[in-house]
């Protein structure tokens, strides 16, 4: 991705980790680390590790969270080999432990939701992530999710992961479109059943998708597909 996308993006996929936690925007601190080639004289070269900055600082500033630390290294050169562009954003908070989420899975009578985060020319639109890290804290608080993560690794790797720490069988009723693709910004939602109907009320201003079910069968199954745990797991 371009420096400044991507340095954006790796700050949102940290803060979006501490939420998942059970965290929110007030009181997340940020350090960074970034690597880039030996610079040189070439001014493109010098443009990259900036225009990453500038994507890091402007994050910093949509969601009112500062870095308070960082290394950097501008010497990833050997030769003709350089390291891949890269801002490391890490993200810190405190919290009780009671109030800490998990991302595994429970399942019983359970249902799988999608709290989406719009972008906008490919970067993710500041007051969608609020505002779903509003929505986030509030259900945290009411004890509403049973569990939740971020898609950082996509929808179906996501899914799948939770559900395998306790081989919680799914039934997945959609599958989103870019179902493998990293979209850090993004949270999978486990709730209980009888909570689906009020969570989507309140949520009515959010982008929530029901994406499926728990079951108590060891695999996941879409529409008539059914793979098991093990051989996923293989």
């Amino acid at each position: 991705r371009a420096p400044y996308e991507g340095a954006y993006e790796a700050v949102v996929e940290s803060i979006a980790k501490i939420l998942a936690m059970g965290g929110d925007l007030t009181g997340i601190r940020l350090s960074f680390q970034e690597y880039f080639r030996k610079l040189g004289t070439d001014e493109r070269n010098w443009g990259k590790p900036f225009s990453a900055l500038l994507g890091a600082l402007q994050a910093q500033l949509d969601y009112e969270v500062p870095a308070i630390g960082g290394k950097d290294s501008m010497s990833g050169s050997f030769e003709e080999i350089h390291v891949p562009n890269t801002l490391i954003s890490f993200a810190v908070q405190t919290a009780e432990k009671e109030k800490i989420l998990v991302n595994t899975m429970k399942g019983g009578k359970t249902s799988l939701l999608i709290l989406r985060t719009e972008r906008n020319n490919g970067i993710y639109e500041k007051t969608s992530f609020k505002e779903n890290a509003a929505f986030l804290k509030t259900l945290t608080e009411q004890g509403k999710i049973i569990s939740v993560d971020t898609l950082k690794k996509g929808f179906f790797p996501t899914a799948l992961n939770m559900a395998l720490g306790n081989r919680v069988g799914m039934e997945l009723t959609r599958i989103p479109s870019g179902w493998a693709e990293k979209d850090p910004g993004r949270f999978l939602l486990e709730v209980a059943y009888e909570d689906v109907c009020g969570i989507l009320r309140e949520g009515q201003d959010h982008s929530l998708l029901v994406v499926g079910k728990t079951t108590d069968s060891d695999g996941v199954k879409y529409g008539e597909a059914f793979i098991p745990y093990e051989e996923a797991l293989t």
